[in-house]
């Protein structure tokens, strides 16, 4: 496993929780991680920009706006694949669990479809089920995302673009253009 992914996953998971007081830091140090990676570091400077001033606490009331009060942009994946109440949402979930567990990834606090649980689990995945997860949850559920905050001028837009583009750069999606 490619360590610098390793780390850029965890930060980016990180970063996709419930913002915390090392908030800043995590995003400075992803940000000067992704220098050279031209997608991911446009997105994560427009992104520092729009919340470099804000308080924990501001940041905070800004996740909970974004993710936890407006059903439209959950930050479990699977509702902006299959719907909240989808017997393939469900599917997914169990896979997910499975997948873990055989893994032997432990997740905590949220969701097996989290967004930040996802990017947490990505490090741990074989390179099939990277390739699988990042291609089939992941990419298309993050850009469904980002597009609805983008017509809301969302910070979190792009953050979102961020993550999607550092998936770009996995392992197994390196090798398989190659």
């Amino acid at each position: 496993m490619n360590s610098m992914f390793r780390l850029q996953c965890e930060m980016m998971s990180e970063l996709l929780r419930y913002p915390k007081s090392e908030f800043m830091l995590v995003l400075s140090q992803l940000l000067e991680i992704v220098r050279d990676q031209k997608e991911p570091f446009e997105s994560l400077s427009r992104f520092h920009d729009d919340v470099s001033l804000m308080s924990t606490s501001e940041l905070q009331e800004l996740y909970t706006r974004t993710f936890d009060l407006s059903p439209v942009c959950s930050p479990a994946l699977s509702v902006h694949l299959f719907g909240v109440e989808s017997f393939k949402r469900s599917h997914l979930m169990v896979g997910l669990i499975d997948t873990y567990a055989q893994a032997g990834f432990e997740y905590r606090g949220e969701a097996a479809d989290h967004m930040a649980t996802l990017f947490g689990f990505l490090p741990f995945a074989s390179p099939m089920e990277r390739e699988e997860i990042v291609g089939f949850i992941v990419r298309p559920a993050l850009g469904k995302m980002a597009n609805l905050l983008g017509s809301k001028l969302n910070p979190y837009t792009h953050l979102l673009c961020a993550a999607s583009a550092i998936t770009l750069k996995t392992p197994a999606v390196e090798l398989h253009n190659a």
